[in-house]
């Protein structure tokens, strides 16, 4: 029994579909203008893409900073086909750096070197920051014009963004800047509160709803302005005073004149 063949036109339909589905390399599967684009900020994501699509390559070893695989010599095709694509993919990953960590670039031509350069130059980008945070922390002091809301704000949010990170504040060290650096007025809540051995935001908490949050040390201007302003007379009170004094005079005058008119 023969079997009846299909179309021409059906059967490179079939072939096409099928090609498609098993041919998965990824200049299939993506579009070169949303590959990751490297800056100091996504070396975990940039990184993490570009390692995957290597080794679908089967060209990691070529490029991971902890192999020692080298490209084999050019002498057969396969080889030749090996040295084609790392290079290809090398000046696409090249293609894929921002202009800022281009200079990272710079003098590296070995694939292996070339990565290492590209990470620690980003490590060293997203580390700085923290640095400059945990210095900040450190030198952090009472200002002129600060109250204790602003004071131990400005603690709070450099802590908390430092939390999770490898330059992450010792409670400990944390409490003692916080306490230490009070102004005199406020010495013994500070006190109490670090003797309360609570975690560092729980501490700033309790700093906040034990002091009132007036001027600085020194410049009590806004308090010294409402005892003033407390101690002035009221308009209305002073008015209606002399309003009644007066009345006081003319009632005299008159009490006294009646008096005069009955003695004579």
């Amino acid at each position: 029994m023969s079997v009846k063949k299909p179309p021409r036109s059906t059967l490179e339909i079939q072939n096409f579909t099928i090609d498609c589905f098993f041919d998965i390399r990824p200049h299939r599967l993506t579009d070169s203008s949303t590959l990751p684009i490297l800056d100091y900020s996504n070396w975990v994501d940039w990184s993490e893409y570009w390692q995957d699509h290597l080794i679908l390559y089967d060209l990691w070893q070529y490029v991971d900073p902890t192999s020692t695989a080298t490209v084999p010599p050019p002498t057969t095709n396969v080889n030749r086909d090996i040295a084609k694509t790392l290079t290809e993919n090398i000046t696409k990953i090249r293609q894929h750096v921002s202009p800022e960590c281009r200079k990272l670039l710079v003098g590296h031509t070995n694939p292996r070197d070339l990565w290492s350069s590209l990470k620690a130059g980003c490590d060293r980008g997203t580390t700085l920051p923290l640095i400059d945070q945990y210095e900040l922390f450190h030198s952090n002091k009472w200002e002129p014009k600060d109250t204790i809301s602003t004071y131990t704000s400005r603690f709070r949010n450099i802590f908390l963004s430092l939390e999770n990170t490898s330059s992450k504040i010792h409670r400990d060290i944390a409490v003692h800047l916080l306490v230490d650096r009070l102004p005199d007025c406020y010495k013994t809540e500070g006190q109490t509160a670090k003797q309360l051995n609570l975690p560092f935001i729980e501490t700033v908490t309790y700093l906040l709803a034990n002091i009132k949050d007036s001027s600085s040390e020194g410049d009590n201007t806004s308090g010294q302005a409402l005892v003033t302003r407390g101690r002035r007379p009221n308009r209305r009170t002073s008015s209606r005073n002399l309003r009644n004094g007066g009345n006081n005079s003319n009632s005299n005058r008159r009490e006294q004149s009646n008096r005069n008119s009955r003695n004579k």
